[in-house]
């Protein structure tokens, strides 16, 4: 899935994303994903693997959810 993707492709992405949320092993991957670095990291890399586009590039999208710049704290902070 490399570069842009059109609206059509893009819907079918977020379907798939939207349709993870409720697969079991996505469910249970969740349950304590903010209690260590590798659970986090699971969490979310099991959810993007949920959905068949972004299986692929889970890895990748997950090292990009760390980046700093991908961060807005919110104002009164």
């Amino acid at each position: 899935m490399p570069g842009p993707v059109d609206e059509l492709v893009m819907d079918g992405i977020l379907d798939g994303f939207e349709a993870g949320l409720t697969d079991p092993d996505v469910v249970d991957a969740q349950l304590g994903r903010d209690v260590s670095v590798k659970a986090h990291r699971h969490a979310f890399t099991t959810w993007y693997v949920s959905a068949p586009r972004l299986a692929p590039v889970a890895d990748v999208l997950y090292e990009q959810l760390r980046e700093p710049e991908h961060w807005v704290p919110y104002a009164d902070v």
